[in-house]
């Protein structure tokens, strides 16, 4: 649904026109994806996902275009949880080379954040390495989550009616002791996954002693596990609170050849105040995994990763086989471990 808002008069005088864009986009997706076709793989199949309505089940997808004579110029949107409507991702801004400085981003961004602001939503991410573009999303409350990488890199804006800052926000979505369940994943998980969880102090705590390595490492955040999802390359599930906050995550994907199809790799992530539901988790989706045709479920972890690797044996994973040396972490060398439960399978009958 394409909604046009009115004009936005720019600093050279033009008058831009202003529209709101609501997935599915209809046959306005296609002028869309051709104004950010300079983006990535990875980020112009999940535009196109969103503009086409592949994800309107889970997803509030929102964005705002301007133009000039009838040729966008500038475009900009959010994204949200639909079932919860709380947190989500800012981003997919850009103008055309020839009309910045005009004040098209400001223009844009002034309306988008009104909208969101006059919605239910409570808070948005993004990240930026441009401190101009900070500049613009400081005017609109974005205040820099790191203060030592200030003004750039991610950026957070947070309704003062639901947290403080961000250290209040993950109070609140990481308070210990909630009841727990869980269930697949869903692209409305994304900002609660990335841009909470992965961003968050307890997480990036963690992160000497806690990494993705071998064929798991071809899944770093959640839009390529959720892609390798949709590619039928395996299953992706959540570890969410009774609030609906997601707490941690567990996947387990085909990351090789076609003959390796059959084999995932397991992989998992969970805020440091609910370690204790690893076990739970990692033992779920291995059991669905399997459940579901795989042959194997094997979990590849450096042995310099203790909490890691002692989470996986309390989910009665054991080792398989050690690769001396494998990995580098900082500056030591160590074993890369390849884990599995005994007797999932029959090349583990004899752990």
């Amino acid at each position: 649904m394409v909604r046009e808002l009115g004009a936005a008069p720019l600093r050279s005088g033009e008058p831009m026109t202003v529209k709101a864009v609501e997935c599915p986009a209809g046959e306005y997706a296609e002028r869309l994806l051709r104004f950010l076709e300079h983006k990535g793989d990875v980020t112009l199949r999940d535009m196109r996902g969103r503009l086409g309505g592949d994800y309107a089940e889970h997803t509030l997808d929102r964005f705002f275009t301007g133009e000039l004579e009838g040729r966008i110029i500038s475009q900009m949107g959010y994204m949200l949880a639909r079932d919860t409507l709380d947190v989500g991702v800012f981003g997919h801004v850009y103008t055309e080379p020839e009309h910045r400085g005009k004040g098209a981003a400001s223009a844009l961004m002034e309306v988008c954040m009104n909208d969101f602001n006059a919605g239910p939503g409570q808070a948005l991410f993004c990240g930026t390495g441009s401190p101009g573009a900070q500049r613009i999303y400081a005017r609109h409350g974005f205040v820099p989550l790191y203060p030592e990488h200030a003004p750039v890199g991610p950026q957070g804006y947070i309704k003062p009616t639901y947290a403080g800052d961000f250290a209040e926000l993950q109070r609140i979505f990481f308070a210990p002791g909630r009841p727990t369940h869980i269930r697949m994943a869903h692209m409305g998980d994304r900002a609660k996954v990335d841009k909470v969880l992965h961003q968050s102090d307890g997480v990036r705590a963690m992160s000497e002693r806690w990494h993705r390595v071998f064929l798991a490492a071809a899944y770093p955040d959640f839009v390529r596990i959720y892609q390798a999802v949709e590619d039928a390359k395996g299953i992706f599930a959540v570890l969410e609170t009774d609030e609906r906050h997601v707490v941690g995550y567990a996947f387990a994907l085909a990351a090789g050849s076609q003959a390796e199809a059959g084999s995932k790799a397991l992989d998992f992530l969970v805020h440091p105040n609910y370690h204790d539901e690893i076990p739970a988790l990692i033992g779920w989706i291995t059991d669905e995994a399997l459940a579901g045709g795989a042959r194997s479920v094997r979990c590849y972890l450096p042995s310099g990763d203790e909490a890691k690797v002692q989470a996986a044996r309390e989910a009665g994973f054991g080792v398989e086989h050690s690769f001396k040396d494998y990995c580098m972490i900082g500056n030591e060398a160590v074993d890369l471990m390849v884990l599995v439960r005994p007797n999932d399978y029959d090349g583990a009958a004899g752990l």
